[in-house]
């Protein structure tokens, strides 16, 4: 009987670990019309304990200016935002999923536009371009890497960034996951607080340099 009992318990942690995988997410638009989309994330029903996952998202246009930001909690994996962007046009959707209690966070980055569905009538949707799945961000800040110079921190990054490192003079940049230069400092002095808040949520990548070396890092942006 407890031999029973261990394997069930056993199962019942191997599918809850198995579970909490950031590949398995994924957006869908569940409904739209040309004003407004709501968007699906499976996070509340994937990622476990439901209670503790946390969603933010941030929808774009291609200027990055900011159309809309929401954060849910639990709940249905639905949001619902309204907007002005014309068909013609496309969005930028990010969301990123936190679950503290399952140690795992999950950037999903993908695109809005304006999809013919139909096979035979002119039917068009709001759709999602790529269906990206979801990057385990967790441990994308690795600060104790060997040989590294620099410490980064926070992980998840909401304003300031702070980097720790040997006072000198470098050159500092940050990039954005498409190579797009966000940020640049010819004066880092090696041990300084960056404000990163006017930085739209994603990976971004920092590259600092010196006569001597060149060190590169990662972090995230929510």
């Amino acid at each position: 009987m407890q031999k029973y009992i261990f394997a069930l318990l056993f199962a019942s942690v191997s599918l809850t670990s198995f579970g909490q995988q950031c590949s398995w997410l994924n957006l869908t638009v569940s409904s739209a019309d040309t004003s407004f989309i709501q968007l699906y994330h499976p996070g509340p029903y994937l990622i476990s304990p439901r209670n503790a996952t946390i969603i933010k998202y941030e929808i774009t246009d291609f200027q990055n200016n900011i159309l809309h930001q929401d954060t849910i909690s639990g709940g249905s994996g639905l949001m619902l935002f309204n907007h002005t962007v014309p068909v013609t046009d496309s969005m930028k959707v990010s969301a990123l999923l936190t679950n503290n209690v399952a140690g795992i966070t999950c950037l999903i980055e993908d695109t809005l536009f304006w999809k013919r569905t139909g096979a035979f009538l002119t039917i068009y949707n709001w759709a999602i371009l790529s269906s990206n799945v979801g990057a385990n961000v967790t441990t994308v800040n690795e600060p104790q890497i060997d040989g590294s110079m620099f410490k980064i921190y926070p992980s998840l990054a909401s304003n300031d960034l702070y980097i720790d490192g040997p006072v000198d003079l470098y050159s500092l940049t940050i990039l954005n996951i498409r190579g797009q230069l966000v940020y640049s400092n010819n004066n880092f002095n090696g041990n300084q607080k960056i404000d990163v808040s006017n930085l739209r949520t994603g990976i971004y990548f920092i590259n600092i340099s010196s006569d001597k070396s060149i060190e590169s890092m990662k972090f995230v942006k929510e």
